[in-house]
C-alpha cells in the first residue's frame, strides 16, 4: 500500500539528504513523498488526481528507507547536480572497473557511507564508502559503456 509521507517524515528526510549531500531543502518543494514499505516515490505536486484508478507507484523510486537512507539512482541522476558533498569524483578507468560489478580502493575526504558517484559531468548514481574501499551500486540495467559518456 502506497501513502503520503506526513510532513514530519518528509523533514526528517530532506533534513537527512542536506546532512549527508548537502542537498538545498528548497529544490524539493514543488513534489510530494510516498512511502510503500521501505521505498520512498517522488512526485511533482501538480500531479492530477486520477479517480477510481488503482495506482501501483506514484512518481519515481527516490530512495530506500531501511536503517539508513539510500538514494536511487534516479534521484541522483536528476538531483545530483544539486549536491555539495559526498560526492567522489572518478576516473575513467574507475568507472570502468566499478560498472563492472567489482569495488576499487578510493582515498577521498568523504565520509563513510552513501556518496554520489560522479565521471565528468555526470552523475552516475550511488556508491557505498567504507574505510577507502568504494562500491559501486548502479542497477545492472542502468549500466552503460563509458565510452558513451
Amino acid at each position: 500500500m502506497i501513502e503520503m509521507m506526513k510532513r514530519r517524515e518528509v523533514e526528517s528526510l530532506l533534513g537527512h539528504l542536506n546532512e549527508r549531500f548537502g542537498f538545498p531543502e528548497n529544490i524539493f518543494q514543488d513534489y510530494a513523498f510516498f512511502l510503500s514499505k521501505d521505498r520512498i516515490f517522488i512526485v511533482s505536486k501538480d500531479l492530477p488526481v486520477l479517480e477510481n484508478i488503482k495506482i501501483v507507484t506514484q512518481g519515481f523510486l527516490f530512495a530506500r528507507a531501511d536503517k539508513t537512507t539510500k538514494p536511487s539512482t534516479n534521484m541522483i541522476q536528476l538531483f545530483g547536480k544539486y549536491a555539495t558533498k559526498n560526492i567522489v569524483e572518478l576516473e575513467k578507468d574507475e568507472v570502468q572497473i566499478l560498472i563492472s560489478g567489482e569495488d576499487i580502493e578510493k582515498q577521498t575526504s568523504c565520509e563513510d557511507g552513501y556518496v554520489i558517484l560522479k565521471y565528468k559531468n555526470y552523475n552516475l548514481g550511488c556508491g557505498l564508502l567504507k574505510d577507502g574501499k568504494l562500491k559501486g551500486l548502479i542497477p545492472k540495467g542502468k549500466r552503460m559503456a563509458i565510452d558513451l559518456l
